[in-house]
């Protein structure tokens, strides 16, 4: 009994310890060595304040990045307002963020949609190019390859 004890201690220890390196190597995830476009945008808040609208806001409506697949937009203090295309130019995606943001193309078909959720956790969904279709929501992903993702 103090054996299976001792070994789900140290199995809990090693596990916590694992998604903590995830998450603090968040920007170095092997999906970011991909050579494709990255854009990583984080909150430029003024010491935590946010306004809803901030058109006085020099940067305001500046397009932060743009491909034939995704758009983002800076729309005020930290938010950015993100569009998703698909291969015809079709908008199948708007949503506004007040987290940081990060939109990388992975094998040139899939785009990864990142947002911050603080502390080195992020929630990632995938929006397949080819086939029209967006993927459920993953928290703390920690690698991509081809069809397969590891999360924690």
């Amino acid at each position: 009994m103090k054996k299976q004890i001792a070994f789900l201690l140290c199995l809990m220890m090693l596990i916590s310890l694992v998604s903590c390196n995830a998450q603090n190597g968040d920007d170095k995830l092997p999906s970011d060595n991909t050579g494709e476009n990255n854009t990583d945008l984080s909150a430029d808040t003024d010491d935590g304040k946010k306004d809803d609208t901030d058109s006085n806001d020099p940067g305001y409506g500046q397009i932060m990045d743009a491909t034939d697949y995704y758009k983002i937009t800076k729309i005020g203090l930290g938010k950015h307002e993100y569009h998703i295309y698909d291969r015809w130019g079709k908008e199948v995606l708007v949503e506004v963020t007040d987290r940081p943001l990060r939109i990388s193309t992975i094998d040139k078909s899939v785009l990864e949609i990142r947002i911050g959720m603080g502390t080195g956790t992020s929630v990632s969904k995938y929006y397949d190019i080819e086939n029209d279709r967006f993927s459920e929501d993953f928290l703390c992903v920690v690698a991509t390859s081809g069809n397969l993702l590891a999360y924690v």
